[in-house]
């Protein structure tokens, strides 16, 4: 049986080197600033947009527009036997709305089996089920194996975001709660998570030092997985001493069979601002 051919988005915020390694495509997300549009990822890197953020009056993310993605699918479909494709989550991008209608137009036109998954997370939420596809993959399993698998996981990926300031938020549309979160502590800072709806959704609040933090996942990670293994990643925007500070931290004080550090995507972090950390992991029964 033929390798399937893996294709998600560039929300999943993938370290590069692994990209590469197992040649996964990513379809970039576009990104409008000051009406000006680009592609995340290949015109404009999450820094760049971070380090001028304060500078941009209006920004948004949007979805690759249908042609582009259909030319992808066209080519992808004609140099692959089997081809799945994950993207991040329905509630927030229309992504994977596209995907299924390039593929509902354009079935009949090829022999490639196709399997298409709504993951419902973003940012290495994603890029936790995206690696499991592409491990699945190298094993030559077929996509309808891979999208069983993955739809099995989807339910153990957990994400954690820290918001530093609550006026970034202000101006995004997709977060759920943030209005009675204003209303009761405009000194605390939120904590944001993915609801299993794909949702993005205030759990909390911290006050004080960002250490409170790193604490607080701590506990909710010890109190979700107890002493089973997970797979880990730390994610900010244009923040890299204190993720690493995070990253050393969870690899001493729980068992993670992996652990990664990146960058948090203009998707998310458009709506979330710079110095905005996230926690994100995959729980291992094995």
């Amino acid at each position: 049986m033929s390798r399937a051919k893996i294709l998600t988005d560039s929300a999943a915020d993938l370290p590069e080197d692994f990209v590469r390694f197992l040649g996964i495509e990513v379809i970039p997300m576009n990104l409008v600033l000051d009406g000006r549009i680009y592609r995340d990822g290949i015109d404009i890197k999450p820094a760049d947009i971070y380090q001028s953020f304060d500078k941009l009056s209006r920004m948004r993310s949007e979805p690759s527009r249908y042609e582009d993605y259909a030319l992808v699918y066209k080519r992808l479909v004609r140099e692959n036997k089997q081809l799945f494709i994950i993207h991040l989550s329905g509630r927030l991008s229309r992504t994977c709305e596209n995907a299924c209608r390039v593929h509902e137009d354009f079935k009949h036109t090829h022999d490639c089996r196709v399997e298409i998954v709504d993951s419902r997370t973003c940012s290495m939420g994603l890029g936790f089920l995206v690696m499991e596809a592409a491990r699945l993959a190298v094993q030559e399993k077929s996509v309808s194996e891979i999208k069983e698998d993955i739809l099995r996981k989807i339910p153990g990926v957990s994400v954690y975001l820290s918001v530093p300031d609550l006026k970034y938020l202000r101006r995004g549309k997709k977060i759920g709660g943030l209005k009675s979160l204003m209303g009761r502590a405009m000194k605390a800072s939120p904590m944001l998570a993915i609801d299993p709806e794909g949702k993005l959704v205030v759990a909390g609040r911290l006050f004080g030092r960002r250490g409170n933090f790193m604490m607080e996942m701590l506990e909710r990670i010890r109190e979700d997985i107890g002493d089973s293994p997970v797979e880990l990643a730390v994610v900010h925007a244009n923040m890299p001493d204190y993720a690493e500070e995070l990253k050393a931290t969870f690899d001493d004080k729980l068992d993670c069979r992996k652990i990664y550090l990146t960058e948090v995507g203009p998707s998310i972090g458009i709506n979330t601002g710079p110095g905005t950390i996230g926690v994100m992991y995959l729980k291992r029964t094995h």
